[in-house]
């Protein structure tokens, strides 16, 4: 502590006395403090080698006869109030942004472009060939179908003319036609309820990016 605050923080403490003590108590320590940084010491060190300015207040008061006196009004430290440094966040204007989006979207235009029509075509290829699959599951199943329809009238007909054996092949070919169409009819509900599934998740995952891109922008 430099010598003019503990001055000063002692004429605080001595708040209620006469003028004149006051001024006698300070120079009294003034001189003592001088007489210290005489013999050598600093000016900080010969202040704390008298000690605490509460401990030499409460001792002078103590010396006072008579009422006690009014306790100092504490005063304000001025120098604690010091501005805050609050962080200033470096806003920029959103329609510069915009625009340098808007120019980086049309200068890629040819690659950006020309990426997303090859997707394009390659998920149209890949729903077109997915429903030629399914078609063809369809096509084989009905055409199973009606060979197991075929076989009923040859049946009959070989056994009408007396040729059992030729019959009972026809009735085994109707058997198996049969059971291959249901198989078929089985496998291509199947297929065909995955593949209307998959489009359907496929529209709705396109759908849900191009809104949070509007959302966005």
């Amino acid at each position: 502590m430099l010598k003019i605050t503990f001055l000063a923080d002692l004429k605080e403490r001595l708040y209620g006395m006469p003028q004149e003590e006051i001024e006698e108590r300070l120079s009294f320590y003034n001189e003592m403090i001088n007489d210290r940084m005489e013999e050598g010491l600093s000016e900080e060190d010969a202040v704390a080698a008298i000690g605490s300015v509460d401990e030499i207040a409460a001792q002078i008061m103590s010396t006072i006869p008579g009422e006690p006196l009014p306790e100092p009004v504490p005063m304000p430290d001025y120098a604690a109030f010091q501005p805050l440094d609050y962080p200033v966040e470096d806003v920029k204007p959103e329609k510069s942004l915009n625009g340098l989006k808007t120019a980086f979207l049309l200068l890629g235009f040819p690659i950006w472009g020309s990426l997303l029509i090859a997707a394009f075509a390659i998920v149209f290829a890949l729903i077109v060939s997915l429903f030629a699959v399914v078609i063809s599951f369809w096509a084989v199943a009905i055409s199973l179908a009606a060979s197991t329809i075929a076989c009923i009238p040859c049946a009959v007909g070989s056994f009408i003319i007396g040729r059992v054996p030729l019959g009972i092949a026809w009735i085994g070919c109707g058997m198996v036609c049969a059971g291959l169409a249901i198989l078929l009819f089985l496998c291509g509900g199947a297929v065909t309820r995955g593949l209307i599934t998959a489009i359907r998740k496929m529209a709705g995952g396109f759908f849900k990016l191009f809104r949070r891109k509007e959302r966005r922008s």
